[in-house]
């Protein structure tokens, strides 16, 4: 049985994972912090709290009241494009406003590229996904819509711009696939194995929703655009200055594939990798064709911590129902890869 202690403390989240309850229970006792709750995640029952009745509810909560207090003389708000793509897992409901609360000195249009699934990949097995992902009722794993997505964000639903469902993009993509297809075939003769290239034709229809957008509303124009998953927490809050701004001339922030922060310029040509999938020499791995092709713009990913921000950190809310996912996930890849992961 597993156990966690969640917890948040001075504007970030932190969290231990113990497999025994009595170790979980006591290191929970040494924690000096009201904000504290010790999770079984068996069947997400609490076994003891401070504070409001609901895990999520609770550090909604924490984190309004307790945002980076800005001087409003001093402010110079930015304005942002949020790409939300993935998707909307069970036990993730809530998580949306918890990332957004940590947007901070900015303005933003959310741009949401989904599945109608609520599971993918390793989780298509109820009984598997009913496991993994704490959910008590597999009925939670039905389709979702446009208004249960919208009801998701919140407060923050009035930013949304556009909503669209890949299913319905399914030509779309698979042409561009056949492009990437033909072109490997007549270079290597081997076989094409489609993989987390789709994932990238995503990133490419985020694009075309903001430009889009901005086609319609001509005098919007975007700082910095992100690209995140609605199942993500960040563990600290990120406050927009211009020292970010300086740094995504050349650099983007974040880590892997999963969090991306850049200036527009910059964002829309990563978000045209899908265009040059298999194009550039070496691995085919998705992380390596997506360093490979911000390093053909002369862009670098860091994850450098600036003087008005602490360093970005971040965890998908799932992985932790297996204990160490990610370090498990990536301690095979060899130190010469690991660049292409931005684990390093």
């Amino acid at each position: 049985m597993n156990y966690r202690i969640l917890y948040h403390n001075d504007k970030i989240f932190f969290y231990d994972n113990l497999l025994n309850k009595n170790e979980a229970i006591n290191k929970y006792n040494l924690i000096e912090n009201d904000n504290k709750i010790l999770i079984d995640l068996s069947n997400n029952n609490i076994l003891e709290q401070s504070g409001d009745d609901n895990l999520i509810q609770n550090l909604i909560k924490y984190n309004n009241s307790n945002l980076f207090k800005l001087n409003a003389s001093k402010s110079n708000k930015y304005h942002l494009a949020l790409y939300f793509m993935g998707h909307f897992l069970p036990n993730c409901e809530k998580l949306v406003e918890l990332q957004l609360n940590n947007y901070l000195n900015c303005t933003f249009d959310i741009f949401i590229i989904t599945e109608r699934s609520r599971v993918y990949g390793r989780f298509v097995n109820p009984k598997k996904a009913k496991n993994m992902l704490n959910v008590d009722n597999v009925k939670k794993l039905n389709k979702i819509n446009k208004e249960e997505i919208i009801k998701i964000f919140g407060k923050y639903s009035k930013n949304i711009k556009e909503i669209i469902f890949m299913d319905d993009y399914k030509d779309e993509c698979n042409e561009i696939l056949n492009d990437n297809k033909i072109f490997y075939k007549k270079k290597f003769g081997e076989i094409f194995k489609r993989s987390r290239e789709i994932e990238y034709f995503k990133f490419l229809k985020a694009l075309h929703l903001k430009n889009n957008f901005k086609k319609e509303n001509p005098e919007v124009k975007y700082d910095f655009v992100i690209k995140t998953r609605p199942d993500l927490i960040l563990k600290n809050q990120i406050y927009f200055c211009d020292e970010y701004k300086n740094w995504c001339k050349s650099n983007f922030f974040g880590r892997n594939n999963i969090f991306i922060i850049g200036n527009e310029e910059n964002m829309d040509w990563l978000s045209l990798v899908i265009k040059y999938y298999y194009r550039y020499e070496g691995k085919f791995g998705c992380e390596f064709q997506l360093y490979k092709h911000a390093l053909a713009k002369n862009l670098k990913f860091v994850k450098k911590k600036i003087k008005s921000s602490k360093p970005i950190e971040m965890f998908r809310y799932w992985i932790l129902n297996k204990l160490e996912y990610f370090l498990e996930h990536t301690k095979k890849i060899p130190d010469d890869d690991k660049k292409f992961w931005q684990i390093y």
